[in-house]
C-alpha cells in the first residue's frame, strides 16, 4: 500500500499550494504587498497545521474554516483601489476550498490521522489531486517515450508522497523524489514513484518543480530495465548513466513539451495549464542540479557523454534524425537488463564517450576512433543499442 503524507501534513500542503496557486492565477506580483498579507495568512495558517498533528478534523473543514476567517477578518483591511482586490484573492481560495470533499473522495471514507489514511488517499486523494495529476502525466510521457524509442512500457506505477528529511539538499525548491522497481516477475512489471516535499517552505516553484521530478523519476528508474529476462533489482547503485546521461535526456523532453513536439504534447498542455511554466522551471532545475561547480562528478561525467554524444550525432545527420537516434539510444539503453548493464558497465560507457569525442582529442588516439566508429555504424546502420555496446567496447 502507497504511503502518503500525514492529515496535518496535507493539510497544511493544500494550504500552501492553493494560495501560491491563487496568487499565480491572478497574475499578482511577488511585491504586491496587499495581496501578500492574504497569502502569508494562509501560509501561516497552514503551517500551525504542522504543529497540531493530532487534530483529526476533516481536511476539507478544516481548509473552508481557514478561507472563511481570511475572508471575514482580511479582505477589508485595504482600501486602495487595485484591479485585483484581496476580496478577489479570498475567493479564488474559497473556490479552492469548495473543491475539496472529504465525504466524496472516497466512497464516504474520511482521513481522521490514523494509519487507514493511506488507503483512503490512495483510493481518493482530492486533496493531493494536483500532484497527483503531474505524476499521472509524468507516467505518460514516460511511457510514450519508452513506447515510440525502445519498445517497452505499459507497466504499472503506484505513486506516494513523503516528507522531505530535514536538511536534505535539494537547491532551491523543495521537492525531490525517488522510485523502486518492485516486479513481480517478467510478466509483471511494477515500480514504486515517490515524492517527497518540504510542507514547512513549499512555494510555487516547488510545485513548478514537481514534474521534472516525476518526469526523472519515470524516465531514469521506474521504466528502467524492461528488457531484461528476470526481475529488475529493487536496489540500484547511484550511477553516471541514470543520473547524468538520462537526466540530460529528461531536459531534452521538456524541451519538447514546450515547444509542442513531444509524443503527448497535445495531451499534456490539456491536462497541465502550467506546462509552459513547469517546463522553464524543470530546465533550470536540471541546471542547477548538473552543474559542474556543485554536482558530483559522476552525473558531470554523464551529462559530459550524453550532450557529446548528440553533438556528434548532429554533426553526422538533419537535427531531426540526430534527436531521433539519441532517443533511440538511450531509451533503448535503460531499458537493458539492468543485471547485465552493470553499474561498471555504464561507468565505463560514460567514461569512454566523455573522454574520446572531446574536442582536442588527438585523431590518432585508439579511443577517439573506437567511439566515433562505433556511434557511425550505429547511424549509418541503424544498429540496436546491443550491437552498439559491443562495437564500442
Amino acid at each position: 500500500m502507497p504511503k502518503h503524507l500525514s492529515l496535518a501534513e496535507r493539510k497544511a500542503l493544500i494550504g500552501r499550494h492553493s494560495a501560491f496557486e491563487s496568487f499565480d492565477a491572478l497574475s499578482v506580483y511577488d511585491d504586491d504587498k496587499r495581496l501578500g498579507v492574504v497569502l502569508d495568512e494562509m501560509v501561516k495558517r497552514s503551517n500551525e497545521a504542522l504543529v497540531a498533528q493530532q487534530n483529526t478534523e476533516p481536511l476539507d473543514q478544516w481548509f473552508r474554516t481557514q478561507t472563511k476567517y481570511i475572508s471575514d477578518h482580511l479582505t477589508g483591511l485595504s482600501s486602495i483601489p487595485a484591479t485585483v482586490t484581496m476580496q478577489d484573492m479570498a475567493s479564488a481560495l474559497a473556490k479552492r476550498s469548495a473543491e475539496v470533499s472529504c465525504a466524496t473522495c472516497a466512497g464516504g471514507k474520511i482521513c481522521n490521522g490514523s494509519m487507514r489514511d493511506d488507503a483512503i488517499v490512495t483510493e481518493g486523494g482530492s486533496c493531493i489531486a494536483p500532484f497527483m495529476l503531474i505524476f499521472r502525466e509524468a507516467e505518460r510521457i514516460a511511457n510514450a517515450y519508452y513506447r515510440v524509442f525502445a519498445g517497452v512500457g505499459d507497466i504499472e506505477v503506484s505513486f506516494s508522497t513523503g516528507l522531505l528529511a530535514p536538511g536534505a539538499s535539494v537547491g532551491r525548491v523543495r521537492v525531490n523524489g525517488a522510485a523502486t522497481p518492485y516486479d513481480k516477475s517478467k510478466q509483471e512489471r511494477r515500480s514504486a514513484v515517490e515524492l517527497v516535499l518540504d510542507v514547512g517552505a513549499f512555494d510555487w516553484q516547488s510545485y513548478l518543480a514537481c514534474l521534472y521530478v516525476l518526469l526523472h523519476e519515470c524516465i531514469c528508474h521506474a521504466f528502467a530495465g524492461l528488457q531484461g529476462t528476470k526481475k529488475r533489482p529493487t536496489l540500484q547503485e547511484y550511477d553516471a548513466f541514470t543520473e547524468g546521461w538520462m537526466d540530460w535526456i529528461v531536459s531534452m523532453v521538456l524541451d519538447d513539451l514546450k515547444r509542442g513536439t513531444a509524443p503527448t504534447s497535445r495531451e499534456s498542455a490539456s491536462a497541465l495549464p502550467h506546462l509552459q511554466a513547469m517546463c522553464t522551471t524543470g530546465s533550470f532545475v536540471h541546471g542547477e542540479r548538473v552543474d559542474p561547480k556543485t554536482a558530483p562528478a559522476s552525473l558531470v561525467r554523464g551529462v559530459s557523454a550524453a550532450s557529446k554524444t548528440y553533438d556528434f550525432l548532429k554533426s553526422r545527420c538533419s537535427p531531426e534524425e540526430a534527436q531521433h537516434m539519441m532517443y533511440r539510444l538511450s531509451f533503448g539503453l535503460n531499458s537493458l537488463d539492468l543485471n547485465e548493464f552493470t553499474v561498471t558497465k555504464k561507468f565505463d560507457l560514460c567514461r569512454t564517450l566523455a573522454q574520446n569525442l572531446a574536442s582536442g582529442v588527438e585523431y590518432y588516439r585508439p579511443g577517439r576512433a573506437r567511439a566515433e566508429g562505433a556511434l557511425t555504424r550505429y547511424v549509418e546502420r541503424h544498429q540496436d543499442c546491443y550491437r552498439f555496446l559491443v562495437e564500442l567496447f
